[in-house]
């Protein structure tokens, strides 16, 4: 959104190359919990963010809301686009078919993945020390999740 503003928002198209934060990032938290803008590159367009590592973006005004227990639908009328690079986009069914790929982290033999559900942190360890923080963001410990890998 821009800043001050509600009247537009951006969508921007993820590569099938796209790196594994960024697709935990956004692929495993909501905004409704974080800025995920806060945790990667972003590049800006017309006063909007749009993901730095992205095949291009749209900038939409907003013509109306929807809101409903998990999701808010914003419906746009395109005002601007560009194609920032040429490569095979990302479809939501690519991601939901490879999702553990996509997100799997290599791990030495007999380590535990522990992911951070604010910044999408992974730590591998066991089990987490008592006063153990993410690096990334600083929530402690009880809000990382195991993860099998």
């Amino acid at each position: 959104m821009k800043e001050g503003k509600n009247d537009c928002f951006a969508l921007f198209v993820l590569g099938k190359g796209v790196s594994r934060e960024v697709i935990q990032l956004f692929g495993m938290n909501s905004m409704r919990n974080i800025n995920k803008f806060d945790y990667i590159n972003m590049i800006e367009v017309e006063d909007l963010k749009v993901v730095e590592e992205s095949l291009g973006y749209m900038i939409c005004e907003i013509v109306d809301m929807i809101e409903n227990d998990t999701h808010t639908l914003f419906i746009g009328k395109l005002i601007e686009a560009d194609i920032l690079k040429d490569e095979e986009a990302m479809s939501y069914s690519y991601y939901q078919e490879n999702k553990n790929e996509l997100i799997k982290e290599t791990t030495k033999e007999g380590k535990g993945a522990w992911t951070c559900t604010i910044c999408g942190y992974i730590h591998y360890e066991e089990d987490l020390p008592e006063d153990f923080v993410c690096p990334k963001c600083g929530v402690d410990r009880t809000l990382f999740e195991k993860r099998e890998i």
